[in-house]
């Protein structure tokens, strides 16, 4: 089961020489990294628009500094440049045909940073048993909001009831 799933869209939203120019910064960095044995440098995890955050939109920055505020006051906003080099490189939706017959259930939300489209296109790859929920919410609306958690856990939980059934 994917909530919110996850997608490396970078380069649909940066452009190609916007993608190429972030990998040039990270590569400095690594090299960086290296020569001074600095063992990491870090990033803002989350911004407003032009900031430098890895997620540089409201509604991310929004939801993460509120948790701050509420129930994770130890969240410290920032990201190892290194976890952003992994997030870059991951491209395990590239492997979704693979896993069939594995039950795949993916709620995602319309209103979502990433893309209907684009994870329509990755769950037209997945094979049977297969189902695509489509709530009308935000992305972090999956995690804390209601009723899409409830209705989000709800599924879930069916589809593993009806999927996971002994032989």
């Amino acid at each position: 089961v994917s909530v919110a799933t996850g997608l490396n869209i970078f380069e649909a939203m940066m452009g190609r020489s916007g993608v190429q120019g972030f990998l040039a910064g990270l590569n400095a960095d690594r090299d960086q990294r290296l020569a001074s044995g600095v063992s990491a440098t870090y990033l803002p995890a989350v911004s407003m628009p032009g900031g430098r955050g890895v997620m540089a939109f409201p509604e991310a920055n929004d939801f993460y500094l509120d948790a701050k505020a509420t129930y994770a006051p130890t969240y410290e906003n920032r990201l190892t440049v290194e976890s952003v080099e992994c997030i870059v490189a991951d491209h395990s939706s590239d492997a979704i045909g693979s896993i069939s017959p594995t039950p795949l259930l993916m709620i995602h939300g319309a209103q979502d940073v990433i893309p209907l489209a684009a994870v329509r296109a990755v769950f037209d790859q997945a094979g049977q048993p297969k189902r695509l929920m489509v709530l009308d919410c935000l992305h972090t609306d999956l995690y804390v909001r209601e009723p899409w958690v409830t209705q989000s856990a709800d599924a879930a939980i069916a589809w593993f009831g009806d999927t996971l059934k002994p032989a």
